[in-house]
């Protein structure tokens, strides 16, 4: 890995896969962003359950940065919500160029995630032909 110290970038996000995809899809996903995220001195973890995503980026800020741009622009995710852009002094996955972890029955209800998921609308896909939801009403 290439970085070299000082502080590091690390960005949150959420998103909806465009499709559902496989547990061997999600395995050769991981893997193959572990493999090109090893080159760019990136680490970090990625969370699904049921087509929803929750991922940790972290590493020097561009690579950081081009990364989320990248995948801003890749087909395979839909809402994709910005959590947070944090500069760190040192990694919480430093030997994890992308973890993999889906989320168990018990794991969804573990206080926050739950609400993270519920907050963001990132529960599993809607069904093909589904109109997307309305925004919440607000009321006074």
């Amino acid at each position: 890995m290439h970085w070299h110290g000082g502080m590091l970038l690390q960005l949150s996000y959420t998103s909806r896969a465009t499709r559902p995809m496989t547990p061997e899809e999600l395995v050769t996903l991981a893997a193959e962003a572990a493999r090109k995220n090893r080159v760019r001195g990136i680490t970090g973890v990625m969370l699904c359950d049921a087509g929803a995503f929750i991922q940790i980026l972290e590493g020097e800020a561009a690579d950081v940065e081009a990364l989320f741009a990248r995948i801003q622009r890749d087909p395979r995710h839909a809402q994709i919500t910005l959590l947070q852009r944090t500069q760190v002094k040192q990694r919480s996955f430093p030997h994890w160029p992308m973890g993999l972890l889906e989320l168990s029955a018990k794991d969804r209800n573990l206080p926050g995630v739950r609400q993270l998921l519920e907050s963001r609308d990132v529960g599993p896909p809607a069904p093909e032909g589904t109109p997307p939801p309305s925004p919440p009403s607000r009321q006074r």
